[in-house]
């Protein structure tokens, strides 16, 4: 089993313990594939870090890629965190984000080219099961039962949008 599945249950376990829902962790742990890294494919350059939502989008669009979103492990002595990368047709991962792929782990939903270009236009920004905040609508469209959690933890809070 991958590190960052792992990682990832421990974080949502914890979370709960504060009342928080963790939505996006639950829904890539439910509803992800997890990845081993690799390095770069010739032809595919390393380009602007802390980009990664929007290097994952210019490269499934520009050279057909499958892009995904979830979590990566950029390296083992590192914490999972929020990542876009994009999967060629023999399932290896393309990140020319972060500059060591090759030791990576990634766990993360496929979004489809249809969904990804409709969010980032109607969001106005690169990133969506989350960028700049939780896609809620987004995560309970493909998880409905993330909605009984959701609105626990609303519940709780007095939570009002």
């Amino acid at each position: 089993m991958l590190k960052i599945k792992t990682i990832l249950e421990d974080m949502v376990s914890k979370w709960a313990a504060i009342g928080h829902p963790a939505l996006i962790e639950r829904f890539v742990l439910r509803n992800g594939e997890g990845f081993g890294g690799s390095s770069l494919p010739v032809g595919v350059r390393l380009v602007q870090p802390k980009e990664c939502f929007r290097n994952a989008y210019t490269l499934c669009l520009e050279r057909g890629y499958r892009y995904f979103e979830g979590f990566g492990l950029p390296s083992p002595d590192l914490f999972p965190m929020q990542h876009a990368w994009v999967v060629d047709d023999d399932g290896r991962v393309i990140d020319n984000t972060w500059r060591t792929p090759e030791i990576a782990e990634y766990i993360g939903v496929e979004i489809t080219r249809r969904d990804l270009m409709r969010q980032t236009s109607e969001r106005g920004y690169y990133g969506v099961l989350a960028g700049v905040m939780v896609n809620i609508d987004y995560l309970l469209s493909f998880d409905p039962e993330l909605g009984e959690i959701f609105n626990d933890f609303k519940k709780s809070q007095k939570f009002s949008p």
